[in-house]
């Protein structure tokens, strides 16, 4: 996984980090919008 390449602390620990840095809520309201979804 592209994550976890560079070896620092474990897989999982990256991937908490990755989903609290990556504002999931506001890239699913982005995509209704282009996707026209209400």
């Amino acid at each position: 996984l592209p994550e976890s390449m560079h070896g620092a602390g474990s897989p999982q620990a990256q991937r908490i980090m990755i989903a609290r840095q990556s504002n999931l809520e506001m890239k699913k309201e982005l995509a209704k919008k282009i996707a026209r979804i209400k």
